[in-house]
């Protein structure tokens, strides 16, 4: 008897089949399935700064605009070893974002979608989501990327293309050559570990009060590099006092980026104009005429800045006379343009610039810090580490001289001096920290730095608070 050859799909080809669907429906049905499913109450956090511990709401808060948790690379390769650092996005080309997604909890997370959006860069308010989504070229969703089982104190890193279509070119998008610099925003969204806090209109609220929403407005620059362009905005329809911080992080204070290069502002005539109409109100900043300022030193500001509703001024920022000392051409310094509500004290969305004091496109072989965290021989150290409340630092002094030892949070800012160019003996040291600011005031729970300097070199450590 001749044998026919069956037209229904073999068992082989059925079980194909049914995987392929079930991959296609996975992302649909993970977060109802495992909602209804699992009793458990995981927290998955994207961080806002270096060191976030992922409190929500932030009680570390340092503004917006400094995660270190999200990065862009210009090639598919992000997830190699030594290639987690930002390079910023080119246009014309697909570039890739990258957001690291860490687990606070003891509870695994099933399933999560990581949204990704730009927006044009800028520093202040920005409305969500009117600013972020379908505003292209301004402001659009990039992609989204997917956490799969994410078990307890583990971290993962998701990878997102941004197709070039989605890239503006800043020449036909803003009419701005050097505007090629976009903040990015990522929300990871999750039924199992849903926003602690409906989001309203404000990003910067939004973030403060939710672990799972960071952004990112880092500019990286070099000698040779483009002027850099950004946007001073106020998303709302009152007006609002501003000031304007020019900053380095603490931890570069000992070797600053303006040791190394001269920074110019243009804030252009109208924002110029209403600096000049609260009085140029600012420090450690030279009037250069026109519409331009100098910054003069690390900690620098300017105020009395009156913006109306929903106004909106562009600033370009220029680094020139590089530092061509071979000792600092392989770092990187890091500078800040940091507004806050001269009113009310609230910090807004910052832009940092990650300044590589070499052109070389690849990662940077050491990051200027003012600190030798190898000066093993002090024996730095406190204890109990964590602590609830106070802790003992110690540490050895080879020699007589003098000793300064700080604290400083996990943005870099000096939260509490213990001792200020002190004269100790040679041997052994112990400094107790109450745990309070130099304001008198507990400070909240988060990861410090205490860091000691001495003429036989520097050291830092970290100490965390759990309130």
């Amino acid at each position: 008897m001749r044998k026919f050859a069956s037209c229904l799909p073999t068992r082989r080809h059925r079980s194909r089949a049914v995987i392929a669907a079930l991959a296609i429906a996975m992302p649909a049905l993970l977060p109802s399935f495992h909602a209804q499913l699992h009793a458990q109450s995981p927290d998955a956090y994207i961080g806002d700064f270096y060191m976030d511990p992922g409190f929500e709401p932030n009680t570390s808060w340092q503004g917006g605009g400094v995660s270190r948790d999200i990065y862009v690379r210009h090639n598919q390769d992000g997830l190699q070893p030594g290639k987690n650092f930002d390079q910023g996005a080119i246009s014309g080309q697909n570039n890739w974002v990258y957001v690291q997604v860490h687990n606070r909890s003891n509870d695994m997370l099933f399933y999560g979608e990581v949204h990704v959006y730009f927006r044009k860069a800028f520093v202040g308010t920005s409305n969500w989501s009117a600013d972020w989504v379908g505003s292209y070229p301004l402001g659009d969703e990039i992609g989204t990327g997917y956490v799969y089982y994410l078990p307890g104190h583990t971290s993962t890193t998701v990878e997102i293309q941004w197709p070039s279509g989605k890239v503006p070119v800043p020449n036909v998008a803003f009419n701005d050559p050097n505007a090629g610099h976009f903040c990015l925003l990522a929300r990871l969204v999750s039924a199992e570990d849903p926003m602690a806090t409906a989001e309203g209109t404000n990003v910067n609220t939004n973030a403060y009060n939710n672990n799972n929403i960071a952004s990112r407005n880092i500019s990286i620059m070099k000698p040779g590099g483009p002027v850099a362009a950004l946007d001073v905005i106020n998303a709302r329809d009152q007006s609002v006092t501003n000031q304007l911080h020019f900053s380095v992080p603490g931890a570069e204070m000992g070797d600053p980026l303006t040791s190394h290069c001269t920074i110019t502002l243009d804030l252009g005539p109208d924002l110029y104009a209403l600096w000049a109409a609260g009085d140029k109100s600012g420090e450690n900043v030279t009037d250069l005429g026109g519409s331009s300022i100098r910054i003069d030193g690390p900690d620098a500001w300017i105020g009395g800045i009156e913006l109306g509703g929903w106004a909106s001024y562009t600033i370009h920022v220029q680094l020139s006379d590089f530092d061509t000392d071979p000792g600092v051409a392989s770092n990187v310094y890091h500078w800040t343009i940091a507004p806050q509500d001269q009113t009310t004290g609230e910090l807004l969305s910052a832009e940092e610039y990650e300044v590589h004091m070499s052109d070389a496109d690849n990662a940077p072989k050491q990051v200027a810090t003012g600190v030798d965290n190898t000066a093993g021989s002090l024996a730095l150290s406190a204890a109990p580490n964590p602590t609830y409340s106070a802790a003992t630092i110690t540490y050895s002094l080879p020699s007589e001289g003098n000793v300064g030892l700080a604290i400083y949070d996990a943005g870099g800012r000096l939260v509490r001096t213990l001792l200020s160019a002190a004269e100790q003996g040679a041997g052994a040291h112990a400094i107790e920290w109450d745990g309070k600011g130099d304001d008198g005031s507990f400070v909240p729970s988060g990861t410090y730095l205490y860091r000691l300097s001495t003429a036989q070199g520097n050291a830092e450590r970290q100490l965390k608070i759990v309130r």
